[in-house]
Protein backbone atom coordinates (compact mmCIF):
# COMPACT_ATOMS: atom_id res chain seq x y z
CA UNK A 1 0.00 0.00 0.00
CA UNK A 2 2.72 2.29 0.25
CA UNK A 3 3.94 1.98 -3.53
CA UNK A 4 0.50 3.20 -4.28
CA UNK A 5 -0.23 7.51 -4.58
CA UNK A 6 -1.77 9.35 -1.79
CA UNK A 7 -4.09 11.09 -4.40
CA UNK A 8 -7.29 9.71 -6.05
CA UNK A 9 -5.84 10.98 -8.94
CA UNK A 10 -2.65 9.17 -8.98
CA UNK A 11 -4.67 5.60 -7.94
CA UNK A 12 -6.96 6.37 -10.73
CA UNK A 13 -3.79 6.80 -13.14
CA UNK A 14 -2.22 4.18 -12.07
CA UNK A 15 -4.89 2.01 -13.28
CA UNK A 16 -6.22 3.12 -15.97
CA UNK A 17 -2.11 3.08 -16.98
CA UNK A 18 -1.50 -0.37 -15.87
CA UNK A 19 -4.85 -1.75 -17.73
CA UNK A 20 -4.64 0.02 -20.76
CA UNK A 21 -0.92 -0.44 -21.23
CA UNK A 22 -1.02 -3.89 -20.19
CA UNK A 23 -4.21 -4.54 -22.69
CA UNK A 24 -2.05 -2.88 -24.98
CA UNK A 25 1.11 -5.06 -24.82
CA UNK A 26 -0.87 -8.38 -24.63
CA UNK A 27 -2.59 -7.40 -28.26
CA UNK A 28 1.35 -6.34 -29.46
CA UNK A 29 2.33 -9.91 -28.15
CA UNK A 30 -0.84 -11.91 -29.86
CA UNK A 31 -0.71 -9.71 -32.75
CA UNK A 32 3.32 -10.38 -33.26
CA UNK A 33 2.92 -13.92 -32.26
CA UNK A 34 0.28 -14.48 -34.99
CA UNK A 35 2.25 -12.79 -37.72
CA UNK A 36 5.14 -14.61 -36.82
CA UNK A 37 3.47 -18.20 -36.78
CA UNK A 38 1.76 -17.33 -39.96
CA UNK A 39 5.19 -16.22 -41.90
CA UNK A 40 7.10 -19.17 -41.05
CA UNK A 41 3.81 -21.42 -41.76
CA UNK A 42 4.09 -19.75 -45.49
CA UNK A 43 8.05 -20.03 -45.24
CA UNK A 44 8.22 -23.67 -44.43
CA UNK A 45 5.86 -24.23 -47.32
CA UNK A 46 7.63 -22.65 -49.45
CA UNK A 47 10.52 -24.36 -48.18
CA UNK A 48 8.79 -27.79 -48.50
CA UNK A 49 7.95 -26.76 -52.13
CA UNK A 50 11.56 -26.35 -52.81
CA UNK A 51 12.70 -29.67 -50.73
CA UNK A 52 10.27 -31.59 -53.52
CA UNK A 53 11.74 -29.81 -56.21
CA UNK A 54 15.31 -30.64 -54.69
CA UNK A 55 14.42 -34.17 -54.32
CA UNK A 56 12.89 -35.29 -57.74
CA UNK A 57 16.15 -33.54 -59.57
CA UNK A 58 17.91 -35.67 -57.20
CA UNK A 59 16.19 -38.78 -58.10
CA UNK A 60 17.01 -38.10 -61.61
CA UNK A 61 20.77 -37.14 -60.89
CA UNK A 62 23.14 -40.35 -61.55
CA UNK A 63 24.74 -40.84 -58.31
CA UNK A 64 27.91 -39.88 -59.05
CA UNK A 65 27.00 -36.21 -60.10
CA UNK A 66 25.16 -36.01 -56.53
CA UNK A 67 27.49 -34.52 -54.94
CA UNK A 68 28.51 -32.14 -57.27
CA UNK A 69 24.44 -31.03 -57.35
CA UNK A 70 24.47 -30.92 -53.84
CA UNK A 71 27.62 -28.36 -54.07
CA UNK A 72 25.89 -26.40 -56.21
CA UNK A 73 22.78 -26.56 -54.04
CA UNK A 74 25.10 -25.51 -50.75
CA UNK A 75 24.24 -21.39 -50.25
CA UNK A 76 24.51 -18.40 -47.65
CA UNK A 77 20.51 -19.14 -47.02
CA UNK A 78 20.25 -23.26 -47.79
CA UNK A 79 22.60 -26.17 -46.21
CA UNK A 80 21.99 -29.83 -48.01
CA UNK A 81 23.75 -33.05 -47.18
CA UNK A 82 23.23 -36.37 -46.74
CA UNK A 83 24.07 -38.29 -43.38
CA UNK A 84 23.64 -42.35 -42.69
CA UNK A 85 21.16 -41.68 -40.02
CA UNK A 86 18.52 -39.16 -39.14
CA UNK A 87 19.75 -35.77 -36.83
CA UNK A 88 18.74 -36.61 -33.14
CA UNK A 89 15.78 -34.85 -31.97
CA UNK A 90 16.37 -31.61 -30.28
CA UNK A 91 15.92 -31.48 -26.14
CA UNK A 92 13.16 -28.82 -26.56
CA UNK A 93 11.47 -27.32 -29.77
CA UNK A 94 9.98 -23.85 -30.07
CA UNK A 95 6.13 -24.24 -28.98
CA UNK A 96 4.78 -22.12 -30.84
CA UNK A 97 6.21 -23.61 -34.54
CA UNK A 98 4.53 -26.81 -33.46
CA UNK A 99 1.92 -25.63 -36.35
CA UNK A 100 4.44 -25.36 -38.73
CA UNK A 101 6.52 -28.42 -38.10
CA UNK A 102 2.89 -30.09 -38.66
CA UNK A 103 1.71 -28.60 -42.09
CA UNK A 104 5.22 -29.28 -43.23
CA UNK A 105 5.81 -32.33 -42.18
CA UNK A 106 2.34 -33.40 -44.02
CA UNK A 107 3.13 -31.55 -47.19
CA UNK A 108 5.91 -33.56 -47.41
CA UNK A 109 4.60 -36.78 -46.99
CA UNK A 110 2.00 -36.58 -49.39
CA UNK A 111 4.59 -35.28 -52.14
CA UNK A 112 7.33 -37.85 -51.77
CA UNK A 113 5.85 -40.62 -49.81
CA UNK A 114 9.03 -41.10 -47.91
CA UNK A 115 9.99 -40.69 -44.26
CA UNK A 116 10.02 -37.72 -43.33
CA UNK A 117 11.00 -35.48 -40.21
CA UNK A 118 11.03 -32.38 -39.13
CA UNK A 119 12.61 -30.20 -36.47
CA UNK A 120 13.48 -26.61 -35.18
CA UNK A 121 17.05 -25.71 -33.81
CA UNK A 122 17.76 -22.66 -31.49
CA UNK A 123 21.32 -20.76 -31.72
CA UNK A 124 22.84 -22.37 -29.65
CA UNK A 125 22.37 -26.16 -31.50
CA UNK A 126 24.51 -27.21 -33.25
CA UNK A 127 23.87 -28.28 -37.08
CA UNK A 128 23.65 -31.61 -37.96
CA UNK A 129 25.41 -31.25 -41.03
CA UNK A 130 29.54 -30.34 -40.54
CA UNK A 131 28.68 -27.22 -42.48
CA UNK A 132 27.90 -24.06 -40.84
CA UNK A 133 23.99 -23.73 -40.88
CA UNK A 134 23.88 -20.33 -42.50
CA UNK A 135 25.91 -17.30 -42.36
CA UNK A 136 22.68 -15.36 -42.17
CA UNK A 137 21.68 -14.62 -38.56
CA UNK A 138 18.71 -16.22 -37.19
CA UNK A 139 17.32 -17.22 -33.43
CA UNK A 140 16.46 -20.32 -35.63
CA UNK A 141 16.26 -22.91 -37.94
CA UNK A 142 14.28 -25.68 -39.80
CA UNK A 143 15.88 -28.99 -40.76
CA UNK A 144 14.10 -31.25 -42.47
CA UNK A 145 15.07 -35.24 -43.22
CA UNK A 146 14.48 -37.06 -46.31
CA UNK A 147 14.65 -40.75 -46.26
CA UNK A 148 15.86 -41.96 -49.38
CA UNK A 149 15.52 -45.32 -50.90
CA UNK A 150 19.17 -46.48 -50.14
CA UNK A 151 18.40 -46.30 -46.15
CA UNK A 152 20.48 -43.00 -46.13
CA UNK A 153 18.41 -39.25 -44.77
CA UNK A 154 18.66 -36.10 -47.57
CA UNK A 155 19.51 -33.32 -44.67
CA UNK A 156 18.36 -29.78 -45.40
CA UNK A 157 18.68 -27.03 -42.97
CA UNK A 158 17.59 -23.56 -43.09
CA UNK A 159 17.04 -20.38 -41.68
CA UNK A 160 13.22 -19.83 -40.41
CA UNK A 161 13.76 -16.84 -38.67
CA UNK A 162 16.03 -14.25 -39.66
CA UNK A 163 16.17 -11.70 -37.20
CA UNK A 164 15.43 -8.08 -38.24
CA UNK A 165 18.29 -5.38 -36.78
CA UNK A 166 15.72 -2.58 -37.40
CA UNK A 167 12.57 -4.30 -35.80
CA UNK A 168 13.84 -4.57 -32.24
CA UNK A 169 13.94 -0.98 -32.03
CA UNK A 170 10.95 0.00 -33.69
CA UNK A 171 8.95 -2.02 -31.94
CA UNK A 172 10.65 -0.49 -28.64
CA UNK A 173 10.06 3.11 -29.95
CA UNK A 174 6.11 2.30 -31.02
CA UNK A 175 5.90 0.56 -27.42
CA UNK A 176 7.26 3.67 -25.44
CA UNK A 177 4.84 6.19 -27.59
CA UNK A 178 2.33 4.07 -26.94
CA UNK A 179 2.90 4.16 -23.27
CA UNK A 180 3.79 8.03 -23.07
CA UNK A 181 0.59 8.27 -24.99
CA UNK A 182 -1.93 6.20 -22.14
CA UNK A 183 -0.08 8.11 -19.20
CA UNK A 184 -1.05 11.30 -20.68
CA UNK A 185 -4.74 10.21 -21.47
CA UNK A 186 -4.69 8.37 -18.06
CA UNK A 187 -4.22 11.74 -16.44
CA UNK A 188 -6.73 13.53 -17.97
CA UNK A 189 -9.15 11.17 -17.82
CA UNK A 190 -8.17 10.88 -14.24
CA UNK A 191 -8.74 14.65 -13.35
CA UNK A 192 -12.17 14.84 -15.08
CA UNK A 193 -13.37 11.85 -13.24
CA UNK A 194 -12.13 13.26 -9.55
CA UNK A 195 -12.79 17.04 -10.28
CA UNK A 196 -16.26 17.01 -8.61
CA UNK A 197 -15.16 14.70 -5.68
CA UNK A 198 -12.35 16.99 -5.09
CA UNK A 199 -15.40 20.04 -5.22
CA UNK A 200 -17.20 17.95 -3.03
CA UNK A 201 -14.43 17.59 -0.61
CA UNK A 202 -13.71 21.10 -0.60
CA UNK A 203 -17.68 21.71 -0.19
CA UNK A 204 -17.64 19.59 2.93
CA UNK A 205 -14.70 21.47 4.10
CA UNK A 206 -16.45 24.82 3.68
CA UNK A 207 -19.76 23.55 5.31
CA UNK A 208 -17.47 22.41 8.39
CA UNK A 209 -16.31 25.90 8.34
CA UNK A 210 -19.30 27.83 7.75
CA UNK A 211 -22.89 26.57 7.81
CA UNK A 212 -24.21 29.37 5.45
CA UNK A 213 -21.80 28.22 2.36
CA UNK A 214 -23.10 28.29 -0.89
CA UNK A 215 -24.85 24.96 -2.24
CA UNK A 216 -22.21 22.51 -4.27
CA UNK A 217 -23.06 22.25 -8.05
CA UNK A 218 -25.33 19.10 -8.70
CA UNK A 219 -22.30 18.05 -11.30
CA UNK A 220 -20.27 14.36 -12.24
CA UNK A 221 -21.47 11.08 -12.77
CA UNK A 222 -25.02 9.99 -11.54
CA UNK A 223 -23.95 8.57 -8.13
CA UNK A 224 -21.90 11.78 -7.66
CA UNK A 225 -24.81 14.01 -8.43
CA UNK A 226 -27.25 11.94 -5.98
CA UNK A 227 -24.79 12.21 -3.11
CA UNK A 228 -24.09 16.33 -4.17
CA UNK A 229 -27.75 16.58 -4.07
CA UNK A 230 -28.58 14.57 -0.47
CA UNK A 231 -25.34 16.37 0.66
CA UNK A 232 -27.14 19.79 0.12
CA UNK A 233 -30.39 18.71 1.43
CA UNK A 234 -28.27 17.86 4.78
CA UNK A 235 -26.77 21.66 4.60
CA UNK A 236 -30.08 23.31 4.38
CA UNK A 237 -31.73 21.09 6.72
CA UNK A 238 -28.78 21.52 9.54
CA UNK A 239 -28.89 25.54 8.93
CA UNK A 240 -32.70 25.48 9.29
CA UNK A 241 -32.50 23.75 12.45
CA UNK A 242 -29.77 26.35 13.62
CA UNK A 243 -31.97 29.14 12.42
CA UNK A 244 -35.00 27.79 14.59
CA UNK A 245 -32.35 27.11 17.43
CA UNK A 246 -31.32 30.62 17.54
CA UNK A 247 -34.88 31.91 17.08
CA UNK A 248 -35.81 30.01 20.11
CA UNK A 249 -33.16 30.74 21.96
CA UNK A 250 -34.08 34.30 20.93
CA UNK A 251 -37.59 34.11 21.96
CA UNK A 252 -36.83 32.38 25.40
CA UNK A 253 -34.53 35.27 26.02
CA UNK A 254 -37.02 38.04 25.55
CA UNK A 255 -39.74 36.10 27.69
CA UNK A 256 -37.39 35.32 30.29
CA UNK A 257 -36.14 39.04 29.88
CA UNK A 258 -39.51 40.18 30.87
CA UNK A 259 -39.57 38.00 34.11
CA UNK A 260 -37.30 38.98 35.23
CA UNK A 261 -37.81 42.60 34.98
CA UNK A 262 -41.02 42.18 36.65
CA UNK A 263 -39.05 40.32 39.41
CA UNK A 264 -36.72 43.32 39.52
CA UNK A 265 -39.54 45.81 40.65
CA UNK A 266 -40.97 43.06 42.64
CA UNK A 267 -37.57 42.88 44.81
CA UNK A 268 -37.59 46.31 45.44
CA UNK A 269 -40.31 45.67 47.90
CA UNK A 270 -38.88 43.31 49.61
CA UNK A 271 -37.86 44.30 53.08
CA UNK A 272 -34.81 43.00 54.24
CA UNK A 273 -32.18 45.41 52.25
CA UNK A 274 -29.45 42.17 51.81
CA UNK A 275 -32.06 40.01 50.72
CA UNK A 276 -33.13 41.86 48.36
CA UNK A 277 -29.39 42.95 47.28
CA UNK A 278 -28.74 39.34 46.67
CA UNK A 279 -31.90 38.59 44.72
CA UNK A 280 -30.92 41.10 42.49
CA UNK A 281 -27.82 40.41 42.02
CA UNK A 282 -29.02 36.63 41.57
CA UNK A 283 -31.29 38.68 38.19
CA UNK A 284 -28.25 40.65 37.00
CA UNK A 285 -26.11 37.02 36.67
CA UNK A 286 -29.51 35.74 34.67
CA UNK A 287 -29.64 38.55 32.85
CA UNK A 288 -26.33 38.17 31.67
CA UNK A 289 -26.18 34.29 31.41
CA UNK A 290 -28.87 34.98 29.25
CA UNK A 291 -27.30 37.33 26.99
CA UNK A 292 -24.29 35.30 26.46
CA UNK A 293 -26.00 32.73 25.70
CA UNK A 294 -27.95 34.59 22.86
CA UNK A 295 -24.61 36.13 21.28
CA UNK A 296 -23.05 32.46 21.34
CA UNK A 297 -26.10 31.03 19.33
CA UNK A 298 -26.30 34.40 16.78
CA UNK A 299 -22.62 34.34 16.59
CA UNK A 300 -22.98 30.39 14.90
CA UNK A 301 -25.30 31.38 12.64
CA UNK A 302 -24.21 34.77 11.49
CA UNK A 303 -23.29 35.36 7.58
CA UNK A 304 -20.54 37.52 7.77
CA UNK A 305 -18.77 37.91 4.73
CA UNK A 306 -14.96 37.28 4.15
CA UNK A 307 -13.18 40.96 3.59
CA UNK A 308 -9.67 41.80 3.10
CA UNK A 309 -8.65 43.61 6.31
CA UNK A 310 -5.17 44.00 8.60
CA UNK A 311 -4.64 41.62 10.80
CA UNK A 312 -1.92 43.07 12.44
CA UNK A 313 -4.03 45.98 12.74
CA UNK A 314 -6.83 44.74 14.47
CA UNK A 315 -4.38 43.16 17.27
CA UNK A 316 -2.73 46.11 18.03
CA UNK A 317 -5.97 48.19 18.62
CA UNK A 318 -7.59 45.20 21.10
CA UNK A 319 -4.54 45.55 22.80
CA UNK A 320 -4.50 49.65 22.84
CA UNK A 321 -8.30 49.07 23.71
CA UNK A 322 -7.14 46.92 27.00
CA UNK A 323 -3.90 48.44 28.21
CA UNK A 324 -6.84 51.70 28.31
CA UNK A 325 -8.30 49.89 30.41
CA UNK A 326 -5.28 49.75 32.71
CA UNK A 327 -4.32 45.93 31.39
CA UNK A 328 -1.28 44.80 31.31
CA UNK A 329 -1.18 43.88 27.52
CA UNK A 330 1.93 43.91 25.16
CA UNK A 331 1.79 43.49 21.34
CA UNK A 332 5.13 42.07 19.15
CA UNK A 333 4.74 41.30 15.74
CA UNK A 334 4.37 43.25 12.11
CA UNK A 335 2.91 46.57 12.02
CA UNK A 336 1.03 45.27 8.61
CA UNK A 337 0.31 41.62 7.37
CA UNK A 338 -2.95 41.42 4.68
CA UNK A 339 -5.86 38.84 5.38
CA UNK A 340 -9.03 37.40 4.09
CA UNK A 341 -11.47 36.30 6.83
CA UNK A 342 -14.13 37.99 8.59
CA UNK A 343 -12.83 40.57 10.76
CA UNK A 344 -16.22 40.65 13.44
CA UNK A 345 -15.90 37.56 14.11
CA UNK A 346 -11.97 37.26 14.56
CA UNK A 347 -11.87 40.64 17.13
CA UNK A 348 -14.76 38.81 19.08
CA UNK A 349 -12.63 35.45 18.94
CA UNK A 350 -9.17 37.33 20.07
CA UNK A 351 -11.19 39.59 22.35
CA UNK A 352 -12.25 36.28 24.09
CA UNK A 353 -9.43 34.85 24.34
CA UNK A 354 -6.91 37.93 25.83
CA UNK A 355 -9.96 39.11 28.40
CA UNK A 356 -9.66 35.47 29.70
CA UNK A 357 -5.61 35.64 29.87
CA UNK A 358 -5.69 39.35 31.67
CA UNK A 359 -8.77 37.81 33.70
CA UNK A 360 -7.15 34.98 34.77
CA UNK A 361 -3.60 35.47 34.14
CA UNK A 362 -2.89 39.06 35.45
CA UNK A 363 -1.42 40.03 31.49
CA UNK A 364 -1.39 39.26 27.60
CA UNK A 365 1.10 39.03 26.24
CA UNK A 366 0.20 39.01 22.11
CA UNK A 367 2.44 38.19 19.50
CA UNK A 368 1.43 37.46 15.70
CA UNK A 369 4.20 35.79 13.21
CA UNK A 370 3.94 34.61 9.61
CA UNK A 371 4.63 31.18 9.59
CA UNK A 372 5.66 28.74 6.60
CA UNK A 373 1.87 26.89 6.45
CA UNK A 374 -0.01 29.11 8.48
CA UNK A 375 -0.83 32.43 10.46
CA UNK A 376 0.57 32.32 13.93
CA UNK A 377 -1.53 34.39 17.15
CA UNK A 378 0.22 33.72 20.29
CA UNK A 379 -1.30 34.83 23.66
CA UNK A 380 0.67 34.39 26.91
CA UNK A 381 -0.43 34.98 30.25
CA UNK A 382 1.28 34.49 33.98
CA UNK A 383 -1.84 32.05 35.56
CA UNK A 384 -2.10 29.34 37.28
CA UNK A 385 -2.36 27.22 33.98
CA UNK A 386 -4.94 24.53 33.13
CA UNK A 387 -4.75 20.80 33.74
CA UNK A 388 -3.56 18.72 30.60
CA UNK A 389 -6.57 16.62 30.56
CA UNK A 390 -8.83 19.13 31.49
CA UNK A 391 -7.50 21.66 28.47
CA UNK A 392 -9.41 20.19 25.44
CA UNK A 393 -12.48 20.23 27.58
CA UNK A 394 -12.28 24.16 28.23
CA UNK A 395 -13.45 24.71 24.94
CA UNK A 396 -17.13 23.20 25.66
CA UNK A 397 -19.78 25.76 25.96
CA UNK A 398 -20.60 26.23 29.92
CA UNK A 399 -17.89 24.57 31.22
CA UNK A 400 -16.26 25.96 33.54
CA UNK A 401 -12.64 25.09 35.67
CA UNK A 402 -14.08 25.68 39.29
CA UNK A 403 -10.87 25.37 40.91
CA UNK A 404 -9.22 28.29 38.83
CA UNK A 405 -12.23 30.31 37.77
CA UNK A 406 -14.26 32.58 39.79
CA UNK A 407 -17.92 33.07 39.60
CA UNK A 408 -18.26 36.39 40.26
CA UNK A 409 -15.37 37.32 37.89
CA UNK A 410 -15.53 34.71 35.30
CA UNK A 411 -18.30 34.27 32.77
CA UNK A 412 -20.69 31.31 32.38
CA UNK A 413 -18.03 29.00 30.14
CA UNK A 414 -18.77 30.60 26.21
CA UNK A 415 -15.63 32.86 26.07
CA UNK A 416 -13.25 30.22 24.72
CA UNK A 417 -15.71 28.16 22.77
CA UNK A 418 -17.01 31.52 20.66
CA UNK A 419 -13.41 31.72 19.97
CA UNK A 420 -12.71 28.27 18.87
CA UNK A 421 -15.73 28.33 17.25
CA UNK A 422 -14.94 31.12 15.02
CA UNK A 423 -10.70 30.29 14.54
CA UNK A 424 -12.24 27.17 13.37
CA UNK A 425 -14.81 28.96 10.63
CA UNK A 426 -11.39 30.60 8.97
CA UNK A 427 -9.76 27.13 9.11
CA UNK A 428 -7.83 26.99 11.56
CA UNK A 429 -7.41 25.66 15.41
CA UNK A 430 -6.64 26.77 18.86
CA UNK A 431 -4.15 24.70 21.19
CA UNK A 432 -3.54 25.30 24.55
CA UNK A 433 0.14 24.60 25.68
CA UNK A 434 2.13 25.41 29.56
CA UNK A 435 4.57 28.32 29.42
CA UNK A 436 8.24 27.56 30.51
CA UNK A 437 8.19 30.38 32.81
CA UNK A 438 4.67 30.04 34.45
CA UNK A 439 1.10 30.35 33.03
CA UNK A 440 -0.48 29.58 29.32
CA UNK A 441 0.23 29.99 25.47
CA UNK A 442 -3.28 29.96 23.63
CA UNK A 443 -1.49 29.11 20.17
CA UNK A 444 -4.20 30.20 17.20
CA UNK A 445 -2.99 29.24 13.41
CA UNK A 446 -5.06 30.09 10.97
CA UNK A 447 -5.02 29.11 7.41
CA UNK A 448 -2.15 30.94 5.56
CA UNK A 449 -2.95 32.73 2.42
CA UNK A 450 -1.57 33.59 -0.68
CA UNK A 451 -1.27 37.09 -0.66
CA UNK A 452 0.11 36.84 2.99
Amino acid sequence: MRLLPGRLTGRITLILTAGLFSAQAIALWLFIHDRLVTSMKVFGLLFADRVVTVVDVLDETPPAEQAKLLQVLNGPSLQVGILDAPPAKPEREAWHAEEVRQAVRSRLQIELARPVQVQDLDRWAGSPLAEPTSAIPSRQSMVIAIGQPDGRWLIFVTPSNIASLRRSWRIGFWLLTMGLAIWLISIWAARRVTQPIMRFAIAAEQFGQDINAPPLPETGSRELRQSIQAFNQMQERLRQLVNDRTFMIAAISHDLRTVLTRLRLRAEFIEDAEQAQKAIADMDQMQAMLTETLAFARAESMTEAPVRFDLAELLQSLCDDFADANQRVTYDGPTRLTYVGRPTTLHRAFMNLIHNAVTYGSEADVSLALKEKSVQVTIGDRGPGIPAELRAKVFTPFFRLEQSRNRETGGIGLGLAVAQAAIQRHGGNITLTERSEGGMFAVVRLRKQSGC
